[in-house]
């Protein structure tokens, strides 16, 4: 008989941890946050360019009042020549630039910009309205009244059969 109500006893704190974890078992959800990484580059790197300036030639001719005199000068300086002529009174000046090439290194700076975004998306959960049956709560309700019942009719039974069941785990 012992025996019997040990096992009872058992089977209903069983019955009451079940029902406690199915009360207290739903858990929140955390609200999800989004996180997002920027990043920005810089970059130095040398670039080559070659410019080009044209040449230019310039000419001018006049009369001098010496009809009779004679003479001829060149000079060259660079890029640039310079020819100059007197001949029967008439001067003649002759200037001409050769064009350039000219190579230039730089120094540029560049912004790389990177933008990781990492955003976590929560998968909508359905929402059930009617979790169990009618006939599942209401056979619910009843076996909590019946135990409820049957705890109130025999305390003096689960106060005797909880202290054998504390005396034989210690």
């Amino acid at each position: 008989m012992k025996k019997a109500n040990v096992i009872v006893l058992t089977m209903l704190a069983m019955y009451a941890i079940a029902m406690t974890v199915l009360l207290f078992g739903c858990r929140s959800y955390k609200p999800v946050v989004n996180s997002v990484k920027d990043s920005t580059v810089v970059k130095y790197f040398y670039r080559d360019s070659i410019i080009t300036l044209p040449g230019d030639t310039v000419r001018i001719k006049t009369t001098v009042p010496c009809p009779e005199a004679k003479w001829n000068a060149q000079a060259k300086s660079g890029r640039t020549s310079l020819v100059a002529s007197l001949n029967n009174g008439e001067l003649s000046i002759d200037c001409k630039q050769d064009s350039l090439l000219l190579r230039i290194s730089l120094l540029e700076k560049e912004l790389e910009r990177k933008t990781n975004t990492i955003v976590h998306v929560p998968v909508p959960r359905e929402v059930i309205r009617y979790r169990a049956p009618w006939w599942a709560k209401i056979t619910l309700w009843l076996s909590i009244i019946l135990i409820t019942g049957f705890c109130i009719k025999h305390w003096k039974l689960l106060i005797a059969n909880a202290k054998a069941i504390l005396q034989f785990f210690i």
